[in-house]
């Protein structure tokens, strides 16, 4: 998998998270696939892409698709940022953070077999506190 389809998927995964820390389900409602336009959000559903780009062009009246390249270069500069230091910070939202780990010895749970899992590197999302507090419940 490419660093790019990589960087989705712990984008992906912060968002999940946080819909986990609201107590919200994955599940789509059966409107959801209806053209976003402008609707309000339903109860308990995620925002989409459509969704942000959306809110971000109302809110800074801007076009759509200036509010995507915004985010397309938002997720170029995290690429390269990552590749060069090894973390990227979204101030009061996320830290993304290169992590390297070792081969090691693993299972199969199928058949108990032992098997050698390899080395690699993976990015992993960290909510900041600041984040966390202002969503669960005190």
């Amino acid at each position: 998998m490419t660093a790019r389809g990589n960087l989705r998927r712990v984008f992906i995964g912060f968002i999940y998270r946080l819909d986990h820390l609201r107590g919200c389900s994955y599940r789509r409602l059966p409107s959801a696939r209806k053209k976003a336009g402008g609707l309000p959000m339903a109860e308990g559903r995620r925002m989409g892409k459509t969704e942000l780009f959306s809110h971000f062009a109302e809110r800074f009246d801007i076009k759509r698709t200036q509010a995507r390249e915004f985010f397309d270069e938002l997720q170029q500069l995290s690429e390269k940022e990552l590749k060069r230091s090894g973390e990227f910070v979204l101030p009061g939202m996320v830290k993304l953070v290169v992590q390297n780990r070792q081969a090691r010895i693993g299972r199969n749970p199928a058949t108990g077999e032992s098997i050698q899992i390899p080395a690699k590197t993976v990015v992993k999302a960290r909510i900041a506190k600041q984040l966390k507090d202002s969503v669960l419940p005190s």
